[in-house]
């Protein structure tokens, strides 16, 4: 857990401003309070726990530009048509796979 923690907050080259947890099951809360044992202040300060209060999400989100799975007034993203996106070009994904860079010798 130490491990996955500094490498979250000392290895990625962004800056954190907030971390905002919506829709989290009970016992994620349980492993956020193990984790922020190993973090420091002010990352601890940024994590955020929004839940179903949807409310606090549209204070920094305008229902507008959200779905209405989240009390916004957009569509529901369409998850089946993605998935069946992404299976019309499996053929792709697995010939990319395959490629390799031969090794020019001089």
């Amino acid at each position: 857990m130490r491990k996955f923690v500094k490498l979250v907050q000392d290895c990625y080259p962004v800056r954190v401003r907030g971390i905002y947890i919506i829709n989290h099951p009970p016992i994620f809360e349980l492993f956020y309070n193990v984790a922020k044992i190993f973090m420091n202040r002010k990352l601890v300060k940024r994590v955020h726990f929004i839940g179903r209060r949807y409310e606090e999400l549209h204070k920094l989100i305008p229902p507008k530009q959200l779905p209405k799975d989240y009390g916004g007034s957009m569509n529901s993203y369409d998850y089946d048509g993605f998935e069946k996106e992404l299976r019309s070009k499996q053929e792709f994904f697995y010939a990319a796979k395959s490629v390799r860079l031969q090794e020019v010798t001089e």
